[in-house]
């Protein structure tokens, strides 16, 4: 019989089938809170204290109150892991605005926010984060959909329930039968993939869109750019067009999920020798050591 994974919901830690969400909730309802979705290995957990910088930051942007300190939730994803004992895993923390009296779109609100954290084994999630895929390479396209300007609705930088746009951006790659999407603004300016950040690479410069485009500043992306700078690679933030997509050496995204993964086609148009180049491969195997690195510390703290 299969383990059934274990999820913390508003102080309880049950089985996955036992969990109970109301349908009043508004996050269920609206879209009406936030998340982070952090990497682990075995009870290391990467980068959690930022992943929590950005969720406070998230839920004080749209005025929720999260009914935790930083501590207890990190206990909280802390004890989901150690329960669940998968060996590279998701977890995902998510905070809704809790029950509201009706369907009204107001926050009349009859209960605390909703407090959420779920983790999924990693290696359940298939073909994007299986090594012989990341080696080759993605294919993607340029979306049609476009971004949602920064003063349009909720900033970028909130990491928020509602993510419409990005699912209907990763429809059109599932149409066209290729990895991934790249988003444009309304502009025409690039500004990230389907939950992931994008880079590239030309002239031996990385360069990626920089946070005032709209973009969700990544956890991944800015270990990217540090590692870059640790490494003497040229780095820089600026505005990016498809032109410098199809013209790049390389180009490669970088996620929670994926890591740091190359993209070697968009629209059928080969990027650099169509396949993982060197940066790339450089800076992904800075990233995995780097990962390593931050584990060993945390298990020598440990012992």
């Amino acid at each position: 019989m299969t383990k059934e994974t274990i999820v913390y919901i508003n102080g309880q830690f049950l089985p996955e089938s036992q969990a109970r969400i109301s349908p009043f909730d508004h996050g269920l309802l609206y879209g009406d809170g936030i998340y982070e979705t952090l990497r682990t290995h075995e009870e290391f957990i990467f980068r959690m204290d930022q992943h929590l910088d950005r969720l406070y930051r998230s839920a004080k942007a749209i005025h929720i109150a999260i009914p935790a300190t930083r501590d207890e939730l990190k206990k909280a994803v802390a004890e989901v892991v150690r329960l669940n004992a998968y060996k590279e895993s998701l977890v995902r923390i998510v905070i809704t605005a809790g029950i509201g009296a009706g369907m009204g779109f107001r926050r009349t609100i009859k209960t605390p926010p909703t407090v959420l954290v779920i983790q999924v084994d990693r290696q359940s999630l298939g073909a994007m984060t299986k090594s012989d895929r990341e080696e080759k390479g993605l294919r993607a396209i340029i979306a049609c959909a476009r971004s949602i300007p920064p003063g349009c609705g909720v900033e970028p930088r909130v990491k928020h329930n509602n993510y419409l746009n990005h699912i209907m951006v990763d429809l059109e790659a599932e149409t066209a039968g290729v990895d991934v999407a790249i988003s444009l603004d309304m502009n025409g300016f690039v500004t990230e993939c389907s939950g992931a950040n994008i880079f590239i690479a030309r002239e031996s410069q990385v360069e990626t869109p920089p946070g005032y485009i709209g973009i969700l500043e990544g956890i991944t992306r800015q270990a990217v750019i540090d590692i870059a700078r640790i490494e003497g690679i040229q780095i820089a933030e600026k505005t990016l067009t498809p032109y410098d997509i199809y013209t790049a050496d390389e180009v490669f995204l970088t996620s929670t999920l994926k890591g740091v993964v190359s993209i070697v086609e968009v629209d059928s148009r080969r990027i650099g020798e169509g396949r993982p180049g060197p940066i790339a491969k450089r800076i992904r195997t800075a990233y995995d050591q780097m990962l390593r690195k931050e584990r060993e510390v945390h298990q020598d703290r440990r012992t």
